[in-house]
C-alpha cells in the first residue's frame, strides 16, 4: 500500500440505467455537480453484502451510493481521514449500516453513525445476519430486514 485511504466505491446509474463505479476523484466531482441524491453505506471492510446493497439501491432507486472503506495500512490518526468521511456523510441524504457480525469490531461505525446523527441524515441499518454484540449506537437505529422494507425507507427518507 502507498499509505493512502481508498474511498473509491461510488456507484451511480448512467442514462441507460447501467450501474457504473467511479474512482475517488470522479466520485467527488460527480457529487458536486450532479445534484443527485446519495446514500452513505457504513460497513466493515470487505463486506460483500454492502456492495450488493449499494448496487441494488443504485439500480432500483437511481441513487448514488457511497461505500467508505478504511484501509488498515493507513494511520488512523491522520487529520484528514475523519474530515473526508464526514464530508461524504454530510452530503448524503441517507445513511445505512450494513449489519454483519464483523461490524462489532469496526472502529469507524460509531464515528460514522455519530456524524450522520449530527448532520441529521436519516439513518437505518440493514440487518443481514444476527449480531449479538451489536455496538450500542446501532441499537436505536431502525432495523430493515427485507428489500421491501429498504425500498419503503428510501422512498420515505431519501
Amino acid at each position: 500500500m502507498d499509505g493512502t485511504v481508498r474511498f473509491n466505491r461510488a456507484f451511480y446509474p448512467d442514462a441507460t440505467g447501467t450501474v457504473r463505479e467511479t474512482a475517488e476523484f470522479t466520485a467527488s466531482v460527480r457529487r458536486q455537480v450532479s445534484g443527485r441524491k446519495k446514500v452513505f453505506i457504513s460497513h466493515k471492510t470487505n463486506d460483500p453484502h454492502a456492495e450488493e446493497l449499494a448496487q441494488y439501491i443504485t439500480r432500483r432507486h437511481h441513487i448514488v451510493t457511497y461505500l467508505a472503506e478504511w484501509d488498515p495500512g493507513v494511520n488512523p490518526n491522520s487529520p484528514t481521514l475523519p474530515d473526508y468521511i464526514m464530508d461524504h456523510i454530510r452530503t448524503s441524504q441517507g445513511f445505512l449500516v450494513s449489519v454483519r457480525p464483523q461490524i462489532a469490531i469496526s472502529m469507524w461505525v460509531g464515528y460514522e453513525i455519530g456524524g450522520a446523527h449530527a448532520h441529521r441524515v436519516p439513518r437505518a441499518k440493514m440487518v443481514f445476519d444476527p449480531v449479538h454484540a451489536m455496538p450500542s449506537v446501532l441499537e436505536a437505529i431502525r432495523a430493515l430486514h427485507t428489500r421491501s422494507e429498504l425500498d419503503s425507507w428510501i422512498t420515505a427518507n431519501v
